[in-house]
């Protein structure tokens, strides 16, 4: 939280670069009320859709440039969304589109990094 790692591929940040202070006490509490929120909402499986209609709405690259090493190809595209199952939807240059149910998903300025 103090600080970012120097010297990666990627941009990295913290949260006091990004204008908050708070103590490590304080995102922890942040972060387990909203586990506890998230956990509730989830209600054994019968609110699932409620729980990805919220990833949704505060996912981050929604359409916007990805770019997915899956099994040893790369896949780049636009980030359509996140299916009913909890994957990641991309549609590819030449139009397909292609789920992503695990990989390394790098978005926007980062996904040009990624050969």
């Amino acid at each position: 939280m103090v600080s970012a790692p120097a010297g990666l591929p990627y941009p990295a940040t913290c949260l006091r670069a990004l204008g908050v202070e708070a103590g490590a006490e304080q995102v922890f509490a942040a972060l387990s009320d909203t586990w506890v929120d998230c956990f509730e909402a989830w209600n054994r499986g019968d609110g699932v859709e409620d729980i990805l209609a919220r990833w949704r709405q505060s996912a981050a690259g929604i359409g916007g440039e990805v770019a997915v090493t899956q099994d040893g190809q790369l896949v780049r595209g636009i980030f359509e969304t996140i299916d009913r199952s909890g994957r990641l939807i991309v549609r590819a240059a030449d139009n397909r589109q292609v789920v992503i149910t695990a990989g390394d998903v790098h978005f926007g300025t980062t996904s040009s990094l990624r050969n």
